[in-house]
């Protein structure tokens, strides 16, 4: 599936993503739901939703940054540490 067909999609999964990534040269360590969220690691993507309910949305953190980006704008999930800095702008409608 090419990189525009992949971004046009209402749902993306985790190996999408990954392919995506991969493409743009982009580095991403895990992805996964939050509560799986790997400190260790220095770039995560991570799908607000549960196994059991399933996804919500993706965000984008980095461990190594201290940073983390929500394209709706939310605030903060419990799973970021307090410290991360991140803006509240909303790049994309829910």
């Amino acid at each position: 599936m090419s990189e525009k067909r992949i971004i046009k999609l209402s749902r993306t999964t985790d190996d999408q993503l990954m392919k995506l990534a991969n493409s743009l040269g982009v580095k991403v360590d895990q992805i996964d739901f939050k509560q799986n969220m790997d400190k260790s690691k220095d770039y995560c993507i991570l799908n607000m939703g549960t196994p059991q309910i399933g996804g919500t949305h993706w965000l984008a953190v980095s461990n190594k940054d201290k940073a983390y980006f929500d394209p709706l704008g939310l605030p903060r999930p419990r799973v970021i540490p307090k410290d991360y800095a991140y803006r509240e702008i909303d790049i994309q409608n829910p």
